[in-house]
């Protein structure tokens, strides 16, 4: 019993570490199209009505992701699961994530559910 327990709770955190992850790029993506939606718009290169439609897409996207992202933490805080210790492998996906560029110390915190002088730590190992 107690090793299915830990198989979900592992599942657990690593769907969540993934919603987080979609979720970031979603956010990122968000941003570069609302901004590229808006100058075509402005530009008459498509109409208010289309401007509108696919910001209400990238909208529902983007709270699908959070409304699944709220369901595994709220499983988490039933099961009583908790943040353990950083694997080996989440120490490599952290530097490869960070050494991109795209992710800030404080984000890569959020998806791994540690703090950001964790991450830090993390990083420093690497140099």
């Amino acid at each position: 019993m107690e090793y299915i327990y830990n198989q979900r709770a592992e599942y657990s955190q690593a769907s969540l570490r993934s919603l987080k992850t979609a979720l970031l790029e979603l956010q990122n993506f968000y941003n570069e199209h609302f901004s590229n939606l808006n100058l075509r718009c402005m530009s008459g290169d498509i109409s208010q009505q289309e401007f509108f439609d696919e910001q209400r897409k990238l909208s529902s996207m983007v709270w699908q992701i959070k409304d699944l992202e709220a369901k595994i933490e709220q499983f988490n805080q039933t099961q009583g699961v908790k943040r353990g210790q950083l694997s080996d492998s989440e120490k490599n996906q952290i530097y490869h994530y960070y050494k991109t560029g795209n992710y800030t110390q404080m984000q890569l915190s959020q998806m791994f559910g540690v703090s950001q002088a964790a991450i830090s730590g993390v990083l420093k190992k690497f140099e």
